[in-house]
């Protein structure tokens, strides 16, 4: 290993307790060449944990513990950032703050989903795509390693937003918006299909800036050529019909998804409500479609008739029935440039 990060990991320490802070990892190991995550043991992360003391939160196969890992001496946080390609905001005092997802290895199902997040995530390296720091298998229990992303997912914040307890604004739902379309194209671009992308999957880092996560289901698809899967995967609401159906995988489904998080950004309204499939005939099936009625009222005065028109029509040409007829997501990157608010 080359440079200041390379100096930055000689330059480390064995495991420290700090007053009032966890157990601190000694090391930050490197990705491998091949992009395979660095193992840790779960003593290692024990440490790192503190014996797994502070819970964020439950996932599908497991619980989430907040960590902190040692990596970087000397004032080189700048440099260890740009290498692990995190935010400079996540280390302090000499550590990264980390996210550690736990799952039971004996659970086959969460075994596999793991496995496959391990092998994806490790090769997938975009700014707006959760960076995956390390892995732990053992007998019992399988352990993945996350930047720390401390201002929740996009489906939090909408509610948040329609309680009227934090701002969303239409800038920043854009911005949101932009960073997932360009994760999403680059997935595509690397042949892989997310197959669960959906508002809670999306992060959001210092700034708002999004992070696609969550690859369980993730699928390497080979020249485009449909791939038939034996069960459809996904989260109600987000299914591509056409998918859902046919049993056939393409990335167009993605694309479908992301139409549907372009009309909860837009609407303020949840995929989850049992009115949803009223909001999206009235955002992208009304000819001419009600801005006024569509668009969330807290975002009133903050879009012009253009931007609301193409934000719709974007929303709309994702979610064509006939996947066929539907773009590529780079097409839609292309569009949502129209939309960035400087």
């Amino acid at each position: 290993m080359k440079g200041a990060f390379g100096k930055m990991m000689k330059n480390l320490g064995g495991l420290s307790k700090k007053k009032d802070k966890t157990f601190v990892h000694p090391d930050l190991k490197p990705l491998g060449g091949d992009g395979a995550p660095p193992m840790y043991s779960m003593d290692e992360l024990t440490a790192a944990t503190n014996n797994f003391k502070e819970k964020l939160g439950e996932g599908g196969f497991g619980a989430v513990y907040k960590g902190y890992l040692k990596v970087e001496d000397g004032g080189e946080a700048a440099a260890a950032a740009e290498s692990l390609g995190v935010d400079l905001s996540a280390i302090r005092e000499g550590e990264l703050v980390v996210a550690v997802k736990m799952g039971a290895a004996k659970v086959l199902s969460a075994r596999e989903q793991l496995m496959t997040e391990m092998m994806v995530m490790g090769k997938l390296r975009h700014p707006n795509i959760l960076r995956l720091l390390g892995a732990c298998i053992s007998d019992n229990s399988m352990a993945m390693i996350y930047e720390f992303i401390p201002c929740g997912d996009v489906h939090e914040l909408l509610e948040r937003a329609r309680e009227g307890k934090e701002e969303f604004t239409f800038k920043d739902r854009v911005r949101v918006a932009m960073g997932c379309a360009e994760a999403l194209a680059f997935i595509h671009s690397q042949e892989y299909v997310h197959r669960d992308f959906k508002a809670p999957n999306v992060l959001l880092a210092e700034g708002l800036s999004p992070r696609v996560a969550d690859f369980g289901l993730a699928r390497i698809v080979e020249n485009w050529k449909d791939h038939v899967t034996t069960r459809v995967m996904g989260s109600r609401g987000y299914i591509d019909p056409e998918y859902f159906v046919s049993g056939y995988l393409n990335n167009h489904s993605d694309t479908f998804a992301f139409g549907i998080f372009l009309i909860e950004l837009a609407t303020g309204h949840s995929v989850i409500e049992p009115n949803f499939e009223a909001v999206v005939t009235g955002a992208v099936r009304s000819e001419p479609v009600d801005l006024q009625a569509v668009m969330d009222p807290r975002l009133e005065g903050q879009w012009s008739e253009e931007q609301a028109k193409l934000l719709l029509e974007i929303a709309k040409e994702c979610v064509i029935p006939d996947w066929d007829n539907r773009q590529p997501m780079d097409h839609m990157v292309e569009m949502m440039q129209g939309l960035v608010v400087e």
